[in-house]
């Protein structure tokens, strides 16, 4: 069965490469140096993170969500680490283990509508890097789900939660998407972040990050998926940190 939007696509992609490739006059030995390369990526599960460090998924992401003009909280890329089934935690609860390094931080906000009206029950998972910059599969000895877990909203729509702040996360160097960055001379830094992605009743899935208005790569991020309307000012109080982030579904 033909696709003609595959066609249309397929058509464009082909085209511009072929100009690139004529343009930039490569080589054989380049063009098949850059075939293997992607054959490793594949073979290495590093795809997707390809993607996401060409500022790709960005693009696509824009194209599929513009909620943001219509005042909803924007979206954001997914990112290569999510996992499903995150554990549930009571509203008020750590995503954080006890114990666990880095400055103690407590987020909280609303989950509203368009409307203004609160959502009741909206499931918002959430996972982050530690205080290294590790996420779960970069670490050893940890708890399954280590830094990732899921709660809902209160009657009012109001959601908080315990958890470290994240350190500004480098793209893994030992693999095909560092070793290409670091041969184009690129940067692999990411701003500190923690996901969301919240489900409400009748309301399409958001999947959006937290930023912080502090952090030195906010404008200078790698995936090029920092946004000024998500990220948020930190506050000191007493022991810990404290942010708020509050969010509109379409």
């Amino acid at each position: 069965m033909s696709n003609p939007r595959l066609a249309e696509v397929t058509t464009a992609v082909v085209k511009s490469i072929s100009q690139a490739l004529s343009d930039q006059k490569v080589t054989n030995d380049e063009f098949f140096a850059a075939v293997g390369f992607l054959t490793d990526l594949t073979q290495r599960g590093e795809l997707g993170l390809l993607t996401d460090a060409l500022a790709l998924t960005r693009v696509v992401d824009d194209n599929t969500h513009p909620f943001e003009a219509e005042g909803a909280t924007a979206t954001n890329v997914l990112g290569p680490y999510y996992r499903e089934g995150a554990p549930f935690i009571e509203n008020g609860g750590s995503v954080s283990p006890d114990n666990e390094p880095g400055e103690p931080l407590y987020i909280s906000g609303r989950v509203v509508g368009l409307d203004g009206n609160p959502i009741e029950n909206a499931v918002i998972e959430v996972w982050q890097s530690n205080a290294q910059g590790e996420y779960e599969h970069q670490t050893s000895g940890k708890e399954d789900y280590y830094l990732r877990r899921a709660l809902k909203t209160d009657g009012d729509g109001r959601y908080e939660f315990r958890t470290i702040k994240p350190s500004p996360y480098e793209i893994p160097k030992e693999g095909p998407v560092g070793t290409l960055l670091n041969m184009l001379d690129w940067h692999a830094f990411r701003p500190a972040h923690i996901h969301f992605k919240i489900a409400g009743d009748s309301h399409p899935t958001l999947v959006t990050q937290l930023y912080f208005t502090d952090d030195e790569w906010l404008h200078n991020d790698r995936v090029n998926a920092a946004k000024d309307s998500l990220a948020v000012p930190i506050t000191a109080k007493g022991d810990h940190l404290e942010a708020t982030f509050d969010v509109t579904l379409i």
